[in-house]
């Protein structure tokens, strides 16, 4: 009977502990894994979404550096404008070019002929102009070449050119009509 009695106290001992255990796994064991799987998705979704606020900054860093990049080439492309109180600048450079090659020079030039790029807002005029040059060739050829390099934008639209016979009807230099367009702003 005592040995029944240790028997019936050791399962009772047991049926104890595994109730323990039980209650244990059950209660903290079980809520807690639960509690860390949520804070695992949680954690996943806030990684998720630093990931998104990352890329939106590196994309943010990439437009202002962009933006800060065409600041600095429109404030490049100023330089190619002229502007209309300095128009005479322009025309100081054409004869400056022309007495560099030795050329004679007329120059066809008038402010009334400015017409707007477009419709919109822009402060930009196209002016066109004209330019009758008397010279040598390879020195026509240098002043052509000097006026595509220089500072303003200048685009030649039509180049002419022919035999000048002088009064003597003895053959001379070239002349040349050079058709172009400027910006003014």
């Amino acid at each position: 009977m005592q040995f029944k009695n240790i028997k019936n106290k050791i399962i009772a001992n047991i049926s104890i502990i595994l109730s323990v255990i039980l209650l244990i796994i059950f209660f903290v064991l079980i809520p807690t894994i639960k509690s860390i799987k949520m804070m695992n998705k949680q954690i996943e979704s806030q990684k998720i979404e630093l990931e998104k606020k990352y890329k939106f900054g590196q994309s943010f860093k990439s437009v202002k550096k962009n933006t800060d990049k065409a600041l600095l080439l429109l404030k490049k492309f100023d330089n190619y404008y002229i502007s209309k109180n300095r128009s005479l600048e322009l025309i100081t450079y054409l004869e400056s070019l022309a007495n560099k090659y030795n050329l004679e020079q007329t120059i066809n030039l008038n402010l009334n002929n400015l017409k707007k790029i477009d419709k919109s807002n822009s402060q930009i005029s196209i002016l066109p102009f004209e330019l009758y040059i008397k010279g040598r060739y390879p020195d026509l050829i240098e002043f052509i070449y000097e006026l595509e390099k220089s500072k303003y934008s200048i685009n030649i639209n039509s180049l002419f050119f022919n035999q000048d016979f002088g009064e003597d009807n003895k053959r001379g230099g070239v002349n040349m009509l050079l058709r172009a367009n400027t910006f003014f702003k």
